[in-house]
């Protein structure tokens, strides 16, 4: 399990505002600990995600750190590539993230009301 400032940390990491050698701003941090938890809302009212941000599993982590740092491109100035590749992470990252939480078919019939 995965705590959102794991999360935030490895999302500014990706886009290159943080590194071994260069610390993230507490500014930057606060934004990107911000954009996680909005993210995370919005994820749980669409039924993406069914867990607490503080206790991210492990199979959510990667996806999640993908999907913040797609949200995370305009505040920084990235080049042209960066932003190409960040879009095809995300793009992953999000059919990940929905193919764990769908309901699988079971082969049984399933009753439907027609209005």
């Amino acid at each position: 399990m995965a705590a959102a400032t794991d999360i935030a940390n490895q999302a500014l990491e990706r886009i290159g505002v943080k590194s071994t050698d260069h610390a993230a701003t507490a500014e930057d941090a606060a934004k990107a600990q911000q954009v996680l938890t909005n993210l995370h809302e919005v994820f749980v009212a669409r039924d993406y995600v069914d867990f607490e941000l503080a206790s991210t599993p492990a199979w959510a982590v990667g996806p999640m750190v993908a999907e913040l740092a797609w949200r995370l491109k305009t505040d920084f100035e990235l080049p042209g590539d960066k932003v190409a590749k960040l879009q095809i992470e995300q793009q992953e990252a999000r059919s990940e993230l929905l193919a764990m939480t769908a309901t699988r078919y079971n082969g049984e019939p399933v009753k439907a009301d027609y209005f």
